[in-house]
């Protein structure tokens, strides 16, 4: 049973879903469509707001009323006829009210009338009370001020909906969008709109099996044999829970894994790799890298902007002769040249590769950082081994200076024997000058490799700074390669797009609105400037999309109104 936390929850929550959509769409001129998220928020939103407190009605042949048989008595009350009221009721395939309501809902959405036209059935209390209990949120001011004001931001948004729905009795359109949500620059006309959700029919639902499911009706809303809309918004937020449990477990999964990898690095550490071994498994990394390198560079350049622009004027394949292209490559061509024939895939291919070339660069910097991880390794045991061969090299040292010690020391014993002219003393100590000289002589080889070794050390360890370089530049440069290739193809995406949205205007005989120099201030009026009150009257201007009271306002007829200054401008015999 709805209560009054829950109500004012919903409010809040219609409040959020409309500064979401023009946060998300009109900001970043996009148009709202089917598959939108946001959408199926703010029509259940809507529905159980106009379902809340209802009173149960009855029609002559006992089928119970809804908000639609509301909205047609209110508008009937305040003006002859209405467009949405005509084109719901010349839909034969809607049978309930309640599918007729969710028609007219979508119908003023497109239209930009659904604040306007809630209002005009909210200015009579006593038809109010008529149709709604005390506890319904219109009959409180403050409540119904809120949820005019929110739907009145929405005329600022461009909806592309299909109108003609033939499944509407059974439930809201549910399904996702197939394509991922294109950057901010992608406009999407609504006759390629109507056409992809005019095509999915009645299966398209929020349900799996394409079935209707009966609903529980709310405190004081009558129940109808449709799915509950309430229920589909606390569906949205349990999937949402769903997904981030399952993102939880998989960066749970890849810390482990990237521990485990951790240790076995460590392991391997532990272990004595010559420094051999190690500088020819690093020039072997390098040559790898350069030849992809060369192979990017090539790639690269195969792709032209030319071969593009031709393949989306002329929509033809690619000649046998031409060169053979990498997957990459062929993968962006062939997308591009579906931009004709169909419209929707464009954004899903362009996407795709945007993809493909982020995984690509994300695989090449985990090489490089593999890669520098090695290089680190080496270093360190090459750190080892540099300062054992420090240590050894002070040995030898003090070794050599030992020997002159002992040298002079024999030379002096060799003097005193001979001074002294003992032949048995002058042979001991020529035989021991020659023993030592021996000793002085192996030393001092022993010393002149280790001293060889150092400098071997020395080259290796500038080798390994100048390949680390290389590889850098070379991480840099496939970087740099991958964006620039990406900036291209969003530049000439953003290109086709805009071709093809002047076309369909040219097609459609829409004319591209010119932006209003009044003032956009939502609570005064563009032209008098007067202050809207509470139950005043405001209207979009369809030409220039200023807020324009009802007197600076000319109605049009089918196309909506317009401003003085706008319609003086297309009808200058009226001045």
């Amino acid at each position: 049973m709805a209560g009054e936390g829950e109500l004012n929850r919903v409010i809040k929550d219609l409040q959020k879903t409309v500064a979401e959509l023009k946060c998300s769409y009109q900001e970043q001129n996009l148009p709202v469509t089917d598959g939108s998220r946001e959408l199926h928020s703010l029509c259940a939103q809507l529905e159980f707001l106009l379902q809340f407190d209802l009173k149960e009605k009855r029609s002559f042949f006992g089928q119970r009323k809804d908000y639609w048989d509301f909205l047609c008595q209110g508008l009937a009350r305040c003006r002859q006829e209405h467009e949405g009221i005509h084109f719901v009721t010349s839909l034969d395939k809607l049978k309930t009210p309640v599918g007729r309501g969710r028609a007219f809902l979508r119908y003023c959405l497109v239209h930009r009338q659904l604040a306007e036209s809630l209002q005009l059935c909210l200015l009579d209390p006593e038809s109010l009370c008529e149709w709604y209990y005390a506890r319904s949120p219109f009959l409180s001011p403050k409540r119904r001020a809120e949820i005019l004001g929110s739907l009145y931001e929405l005329d600022c948004v461009t909806f592309h909906l299909a109108l003609y729905r033939s499944d509407l009795d059974t439930a809201w359109p549910m399904f996702s969008e197939p394509l991922v949500r294109p950057s901010p620059v992608i406009r999407s006309s609504p006759a390629k709109t109507a056409l992809q959700t005019d095509r999915m029919g009645t299966v398209a639902h929020g349900w799996s099996d394409g079935t209707g499911h009966p609903t529980v009706a709310l405190h004081g809303a009558p129940a109808h044999p449709c799915p509950p809309t309430w229920a589909a918004l606390q569906a949205g937020s349990v999937q949402d829970t769903e997904e981030d449990v399952e993102d939880g477990q998989v960066k749970k999964n890849m810390e482990e894994e990237d521990e485990e990898e951790v240790e076995e690095d460590d392991s391997k550490d532990t272990k004595d790799v010559k420094v051999e071994d190690v500088e020819v498994d690093v020039e072997e990394d390098l040559e790898e890298k350069h030849e992809e390198l060369e192979e990017d560079e090539k790639d690269m350049k195969d792709v032209d902007v030319e071969e593009l622009e031709d393949a989306h004027g002329t929509g033809k394949a690619a000649q046998p002769g031409t060169s053979p292209l990498s997957p990459g490559t062929r993968c962006m061509l062939g997308s591009l040249s579906l931009v004709p024939r169909q419209p929707g895939g464009t954004e899903q291919s362009l996407q795709a590769l945007v993809s493909q070339l982020r995984a690509e660069l994300g695989q090449q910097e985990a090489a490089a950082q593999a890669l520098a991880a090695r290089l680190a390794r080496a270093d360190w045991r090459q750190r080892r081994q540099e300062e054992g061969s420090a240590r050894w090299a002070q040995l030898w040292a003090r070794q050599e200076e030992a020997l002159r010690e002992t040298n002079a020391f024999l030379q002096r014993a060799l003097e005193a024997a001979v001074a002294a002219g003992d032949p048995g003393a002058l042979e001991r100590a020529q035989e021991e000058a020659r023993r030592w000289q021996e000793v002085a002589e192996e030393r001092g080889t022993q010393l002149a490799r280790a001293l060889e070794r150092g400098q071997s050390r020395q080259q290796l360890q500038a080798q390994r700074q100048e390949m680390a370089r290389l590889q850098e530049e070379l991480s840099r440069a496939r970087q740099d390669g991958g964006q620039e290739l990406i900036r291209d193809m969003k530049g000439r995406l953003l290109e086709l797009l805009r071709e093809k949205d002047a076309l369909w205007q040219k097609t459609e005989g829409i004319d591209t609105p010119v932006p209003s120099p009044v003032p956009r201030d939502p609570g005064l009026c563009a032209r008098c400037h007067k202050d809207f009150r509470l139950l005043s009257r405001r209207y979009s201007c369809r030409l220039c999309q200023g807020k324009v009271c009802h007197t600076c306002s000319v109605d049009m007829g089918k196309h909506g109104r317009c401003c003085l200054i706008c319609y003086q401008q297309r009808h200058p015999q009226a001045t």
